[in-house]
């Protein structure tokens, strides 16, 4: 007797706490269906958002397909401006749509929840459907707008639902908007936005398929290098740039950024294999060629980079820094001779004449240089000062110290 009255007792609790929050619900939605059946989007919008904070009914489907009413009920008002021709908020309206796909999908969470909770059939499913195609083209249109802009969060807010959604069960099984072309081209816009906002984690994001495309392929690899290098991936950033180079050989960014990257962590025989390895398929390659005469001048096989400079400029007689290369070459292998104690001695003389024959070979590159880049004295008026000094040019020598001491 005594466990049968408890037991009443607990269900007479328990129907009062469904009573209640029942009672609670509808009042809550009494107020949002008043405001839907009036056409006042904003308002039921804003009772919508109280429901959303609401422990117990932000747990209920309803809330969110009130919640897309009120977004289609604004969205309706921008489009009507539009269609008779009166100046209507584009923001709002572009807006407006993505905040329809934003509750439809959480609608279809909440009652794939319950589903899971209670066994309860789904009640939106079918509708929320029918409107996620019916404003799906307005996603796009939303995303290019902002992005044109320069509204980058808008914009990927919008492209990202416009590439989630058809792969969702929500939308059903034709896929077929996923392989038009406006899908890739809205997928490489997202990876845009999202490197120009600084999302670089995001670039990646839908590569699989805007590298398949071939119109896209080569910007995309540059992107991911450059998202890598942002995000401090140093290790992914050459992986990328080194697929560049091999898919687009004759591409300068993927080897020049690659070049400059080993070079600034001095690991100059990387780059020097590098440049070595596609002169091999590319011999009149120039970019590598003088990526190799650097290389080498960097590694100190001064000669071999000397060679390697005057067959640059065999093949392109304007590229003058390879004369500043070859006459300091020169100069620096001049400098690295060490003359014996003895000033009378046999090897003392031939060790002087080795420096001068280096200090002349290296005057006339020098020279040619001054002539073509006046402006750059920082580069040539030391080493024409050692030429000088050691090849005993008196005149010259006291006019490159009197510009020395001017700047």
């Amino acid at each position: 007797m005594f466990i049968t009255r408890r037991f009443h007792f607990i269900l007479i609790l328990i129907l009062c706490c469904l009573t209640a929050t029942t009672v609670h619900a509808q009042k809550q939605y009494k107020s949002i269906r008043a405001a839907l059946k009036a056409k006042n989007g904003a308002e039921a919008m804003r009772l919508v958002e109280a429901c959303e904070k609401d422990s117990i009914l932000q747990n209920e489907p309803r809330t969110y397909d009130y919640g897309t009413q009120a977004q289609i009920l604004i969205n309706d008002v921008e489009n009507v401006k539009a269609y008779l021709k009166q100046p209507y908020d584009t923001v709002r309206f572009f807006q407006s749509t993505c905040k329809i796909f934003e509750y439809i999908l959480k609608c279809e969470q909440a009652e794939l929840d319950l589903l899971d909770r209670e066994g309860k059939k789904q009640k939106f499913n079918k509708e929320n459907r029918q409107r996620l195609h019916q404003f799906y083209r307005n996603l796009g249109a939303g995303g290019r707008f902002f992005y044109a802009k320069g509204k980058y969060k808008e914009a990927l807010q919008l492209m990202g639902f416009y590439l989630d959604t058809p792969l969702k069960p929500i939308w059903g099984d034709d896929k077929s908007v996923t392989t038009q072309p406006a899908y890739v081209n809205t997928a490489f816009a997202y990876q845009r936005a999202a490197f120009l906002s600084g999302n670089f984690a995001d670039v990646a994001k839908y590569s699989d398929l805007t590298l398949a495309d071939t119109t896209y392929r080569r910007n995309v690899i540059e992107l991911l290098a450059r998202s890598a290098e942002a995000l401090g991936d140093t290790a992914l950033m050459a992986k990328r740039l080194v697929e560049g180079i091999k898919e687009y050989p004759h591409d300068t960014y993927f080897f020049t950024r690659l070049t400059d990257y080993f070079s600034a962590n001095e690991d100059y025989d990387r780059a020097l294999l590098l440049a070595d390895s596609l002169l091999q398929m590319y011999p009149d390659q120039l970019l590598y060629k003088a990526s190799q005469t650097v290389s080498l001048m960097n590694l100190q096989r001064y000669q071999e980079g000397i060679n390697a400079a005057k067959e640059c400029l065999a093949m392109d007689s304007s590229l003058i820094e390879m004369q500043l290369y070859i006459g300091a070459a020169y100069c620096k292998m001049a400098s690295e001779i060490t003359l014996p104690t003895n000033i009378n001695s046999k090897s003392y003389r031939d060790k002087k004449q080795q420096i001068q024959k280096l200090y002349k070979a290296a005057l006339p590159y020098v020279e040619q240089y001054r002539q073509a880049c006046p402006d750059k004295s920082d580069k040539w008026l030391p080493l024409l000062e050692r030429i000088y000094w050691n090849l005993n040019m008196g005149i010259q020598y006291e006019e490159i110290t009197k510009l020395m001491q001017k700047t």
